[in-house]
């Protein structure tokens, strides 16, 4: 089996470099760009366990206390804002907030909780629309043209630190949100219906993952912005793993890729 032939540690070692904190950076941009640093990440490098854990440890306000106890904001973002977030994250009304982020992307964001958020934005580094939404301890990357995309699963998302605080969404400079209740339908917390998901929850079943999408005849905005965002050597090799990979059942696919793990 091919697996055989070149599953060793010196060819994995050479071509698999994608699979690196650069690759992972690139694949995870968005999540941590576009709902996290652009609405104002913090330094905080581990998410709680839980909502209610953070929801905790941080200062609650509901949206009908004094704007004065809420928490400071230095990005612009209104104290009522503030407060209508921190009460939505602390089980109330969920909200909507316009977002203008200091790199010129705006967007909308939906709050309904830590582990029920949703972004929409109009990205200028992916020079279009792209949604992030976290439901389900998945997080779903699509853009509206796509008909499949891919989802991180709960492992990979730990992993990228992709689970927001309550500080990520309020605490910051990097972005201002105007926000209100949300009164609308539901069904912006839930994945689209008409997009088939992929969903994947480490390095190499995103690779398997990445190289499908790219060699297909419609690849996803999230597929083609991540291998842009590679080095000319990095897309090189993952060129070349789509070649040795040509043929094989999805077994074999899977023992070969796993191999250097």
């Amino acid at each position: 089996m091919c697996g055989v032939c070149i599953g060793d540690d010196v060819y994995w070692e050479k071509h698999m470099k994608f699979r690196s904190d650069r690759w992972l950076a690139a694949t995870g941009l968005l999540a941590a760009g576009a709902l996290l640093a652009a609405c104002g990440s913090s330094d905080d490098s581990a998410a709680p366990s839980s909502t209610t854990e953070t929801a905790s440890s941080t200062t609650s306000a509901s949206a009908s206390e004094s704007t004065t106890t809420t928490t400071a904001k230095s990005g612009g973002t209104s104290a009522e804002s503030v407060a209508l977030i921190e009460a939505a994250v602390d089980g109330g009304d969920p909200v909507v907030c316009d977002m203008e982020m200091n790199d010129g992307s705006t967007g909308v964001s939906y709050i309904r909780g830590l582990d029920s958020l949703r972004a929409d934005l109009d990205d200028v580094d992916v020079g279009g629309e792209i949604n992030m939404l976290l439901a389900d301890d998945q997080v779903y990357f699509w853009a509206p043209e796509d008909s499949h995309s891919v989802a991180f699963g709960p492992a990979m998302a730990a992993e990228m630190d992709m689970m927001p605080t309550v500080e990520d969404l309020i605490d910051g400079d990097n972005s201002v949100l105007d926000c209100e209740v949300y009164d609308g339908d539901d069904k912006v917390f839930s994945a689209p219906t008409d997009v088939e998901f992929t969903v994947v929850d480490d390095e190499p079943g995103m690779a398997l993952w990445l190289i499908d999408d790219l060699e297909s005849d419609d690849p996803s905005v999230f597929g083609q912005f991540s291998f842009e965002q590679m080095t000319a050597a990095e897309q090189e090799e993952v060129e070349q793993l789509s070649v040795i990979l040509e043929g094989l059942s999805p077994a074999e696919r899977e023992e070969l890729i796993r191999f250097g793990n």
